[in-house]
């Protein structure tokens, strides 16, 4: 499930239009490609999407960086260039499945994420690979 959550940032009721839209890029039809789009003002509070609770995309997809993105345009906000009015909060929630492969699945380790790699670009063949959850940098920001 994809869930996009967008919030104004600085005075409250702000009147700035936006317009929002949640597609799927990797198709060439702008028409096709929405999965979701919302106008709507920055005063009426929070806008959420929800959108392909069901989506199956492999990791190997070379379009992957494409399958999920975010248009957002605003109009009619009278601040000095470079001002930030608002903020985007982005989840994707993933689910482990084993009807692709159904020797996949492994045991979970706290601290731990198990990715499954492909031994080749080529290849059906799955290869489980652990990373330590020490050894991500996230950025506090």
């Amino acid at each position: 499930m994809h869930e996009q959550y967008k919030k104004e940032l600085g005075a409250l009721h702000l009147n700035t239009l936006v317009l929002a839209c949640l597609r799927d890029a990797r198709h060439l039809n702008f028409d096709d490609s929405l999965v979701g789009a919302i106008e709507t003002s920055l005063c009426n509070g929070p806008v959420y999407f929800y959108g392909y609770p069901y989506l199956t995309i492999f990791l190997t997809n070379k379009n992957i960086l494409e399958t999920l993105k975010i248009n957002i345009k605003l109009n009619d906000y009278n601040m000095l260039p470079g001002s930030e009015i608002i903020e985007t909060i982005h989840h994707v929630h993933y689910k482990a499945a084993n009807s692709i492969c159904p020797k996949s699945l492994v045991n979970l380790t706290k601290g731990k994420t198990t990715i499954m790699r492909c031994a080749t670009n080529d290849s059906n063949v799955l290869i489980p690979q652990q990373i330590k959850w020490s050894d991500i940098n996230i950025p506090e920001n």
